[in-house]
């Protein structure tokens, strides 16, 4: 479809997620011809999209949430409302980054922490004044530049702390609470040899209702509906 689309030259280029499903390589290579679009041609592009570093891509960008405006402004200036903020720390001998990653992100001055080559990155809600780095007990942690992700997180932690996290509910005609399920998921599990694509998952879903299955690729939302279908046997559960 992008390619019928811009077989004419557009002055304007409307792409709603268009990298959805696409393979790493193919996802970067889409980019590089946009890129080149506008600035060869000056192609002014729309999107949408979930990914952040797509946006971060962007002259400017609109973020929302729960159907609500966040901000509208260029990626920079959403990066540096965590300026001072950002660091990144080793984990401790013998322990994994994933566990440092949990850790952190039980404290309630954490906004975000992620694994990122061996270490962590985090975004701390408070940082002294003139701090260069900051403690953790037993770990030193170094500051680092702000990334437009890092950014997006205090956003979305300054719209939670004033009571906006609430999810908005939008009522269906056929959807009634005190009726049966009319699917039943439990403890759904699927598993390819050692290989586990659904593991032991559990839901309701009532006639009406609008239910949807959120993930990356390669999460298990296929695998899921296959079984569901009957066109797949699970493992485990039913």
């Amino acid at each position: 479809p992008i390619s019928c689309a811009l077989v004419r030259s557009p002055e304007l280029l409307l792409l709603d997620e268009p990298t959805v499903g696409v393979d790493p390589l193919s996802r970067r290579e889409l980019w590089d011809i946009v890129r080149r679009l506008v600035a060869d041609r000056g192609l002014t592009v729309l999107l949408s999209t979930a990914y952040l570093d797509e946006a971060e891509r962007c002259s400017r960008v609109i973020m929302l949430h729960q159907g609500q405006v966040l901000s509208q402004s260029s990626p920079q200036q959403i990066a540096d409302k965590a300026a001072g903020r950002s660091f990144v720390v080793m984990p401790a001998s013998g322990e994994t980054a994933r566990t440092l990653q949990a850790r952190l992100l039980d404290r309630p001055d954490i906004v975000d922490a992620v694994p990122d080559a061996g270490r962590v990155r985090f975004v701390r809600g408070a940082v002294a004044e003139g701090s260069a780095s900051t403690e953790l007990h037993d770990l030193r942690a170094d500051p680092v530049a702000p990334r437009f992700e890092d950014g997006f997180m205090m956003l979305l932690r300054a719209h939670s702390e004033r009571g906006h996290s609430k999810p908005i509910a939008i009522p269906h005609p056929l959807a009634r609470q005190d009726q049966e399920p009319v699917v039943r998921v439990q403890a759904l599990a699927k598993r390819f040899g050692v290989f586990t694509a659904v593991d032991r998952i559990s839901f309701e879903v009532r006639r009406g209702q609008i239910f949807g299955l959120l993930g990356p690729n390669g999460a298990g939302k296929t695998t899921t509906i296959r079984m569901l279908c009957g066109l797949l046997a699970p493992s485990g559960g039913e």
